[in-house]
């Protein structure tokens, strides 16, 4: 496994299913790298950072919320997931950030999560 950047809409701010998933798949990178020594950071486009604290999944410190600021996520996700080796997208909607990452880096692995009937 490698460094890997999660980028969500959602994940600690609502509960639904798609945030239910997020929090599950941000567990689990989480626990693979504190065993592994792999860096892993989560980036989220409508939480805000206060959202994580003191949520089970994920480790607060490598959490960032945009707080429904479209514009500063993109850029700043593009600019972050440049240096990642892969990069989870968990919603469709995330695509242009992924493709932005994808051409300031063509080496960046991009992986896109589909639910239900999108």
């Amino acid at each position: 496994m490698s460094d890997i950047l999660f980028l969500t809409l959602r994940t600690f701010s609502k509960t639904g299913g798609i945030e239910k998933v997020c929090r599950i798949i941000s567990k689990a990178i989480s626990v693979n790298s504190n065993s592994g020594g792999r860096k892993v950071e989560m980036i989220s486009m409508y939480d805000a950072g206060p959202d994580s604290i003191n949520n089970p999944y994920f480790d607060e410190k490598f959490f960032r919320g945009f707080e429904k600021q479209k514009l500063k996520f993109v850029l700043f996700a593009a600019l972050r997931g440049r240096k990642f080796h892969t990069v989870l997208l968990s919603h469709i909607n995330l695509l242009p950030a992924g493709w932005l990452i994808k051409m300031l880096n063509p080496k960046t692995r991009l992986v896109l999560f589909t639910h239900g009937i999108e």
